[in-house]
């Protein structure tokens, strides 16, 4: 059965293959990078809003989706500004020093 062999070398390539993409897609936080340009959206919006200027300039200023930003698969990184909406986690990744010393 040369056929079997033949699929089976096939399929065992095929599967490290895909396996290597998977681990190199997991790895990579940065897979979508959305510039905004916050200054001419601004721009337009006082010269073509008609009474409410202040609304559209509030949304601007909390809305995630007005700031350029990267999307990866488990996170949403802001490269420039922050909008205020969005919380930031830091984490301490520093070691405590003994009380003792």
């Amino acid at each position: 059965m040369p056929c079997s062999a033949v699929t089976l070398s096939i399929a065992t390539i095929t599967a490290i293959v895909a396996a290597a993409l998977m681990a190199i897609a997991f790895s990579t936080d940065n897979w979508l990078y959305i510039e905004v340009k916050r200054t001419h959206i601004q721009n337009y919006a006082a010269e073509n809003a008609a009474g409410n200027s202040q609304t559209i300039l509030d949304s601007l200023n909390n809305k995630y989706y007005f700031y350029t930003r990267t999307r990866g698969l488990f996170r949403i990184c802001y490269p420039k500004e922050r909008p205020p909406s969005v919380s930031s986690i830091k984490i301490g990744l520093w070691l405590k020093e003994d009380e003792d010393e």
